[in-house]
Parts: C-alpha cells; sequence; structure tokens
C-alpha cells in the first residue's frame, strides 16, 4: 500500500513512522502544497489539495491532520468521496 504525507516531520520522526509501516510504501512530500503522485496512493496523510484528491479514483483514506476541514468541506468533494467508498477523517 502507498501512502502519502505531507506532514512536517523531523528525521527522527519520519524514520520512526518509515519503521513502523516498513511493509509498505511511504512517501514523505515536504512540500505542503506540492501534489501527491495520485496514480499510486492509496493513503493521503496530512493536508492534501482537494482538488487533487477529487482527481484521484484509487484514494481508499484521506486523513487530515487537523480537526479543521472547511476547505473539503463542498458538496462535490462530500460526494466524489461517498461515491467512490473513500474514508475522510479529520483529527478530531
Amino acid at each position: 500500500m502507498n501512502i502519502w504525507c505531507n506532514v512536517t516531520l523531523s528525521d527522527k520522526a519520519k524514520e520512526k513512522l518509515s519503521d513502523g509501516l516498513k511493509e509498505h510504501n511511504l512517501l514523505i512530500n515536504d512540500a505542503p502544497r506540492n501534489p501527491f503522485a495520485r496514480s499510486s496512493c492509496d493513503i493521503i496523510f496530512g493536508q492534501p489539495d482537494p482538488e487533487e484528491c477529487l482527481k484521484s479514483q484509487i484514494i481508499k483514506w484521506v486523513s487530515l491532520t487537523t480537526s479543521g476541514y472547511t476547505r473539503y468541506d463542498t458538496d462535490s468533494f462530500k460526494q466524489s468521496m461517498k461515491r467512490r467508498g473513500t474514508l475522510f477523517t479529520n483529527a478530531s
């Protein structure tokens, strides 16, 4: 499984996260605004661009690192995630 993360992490935290996900492929993108590799990511963790999420057809789970989700709170986003069976969670 491919997990994309755009959370800013220390080198030690990156290492610990990678170690915990050994059987999976962790793709860390330290530039929060850069899009993820839509064609290969199953799980998105961090603050992905909502439009990039809508373009992907294979995402199984979008997990935000904040409790706020205003920019994702649109009918098109919610309907698209629901239609594809994609989980959408926030930090709360």
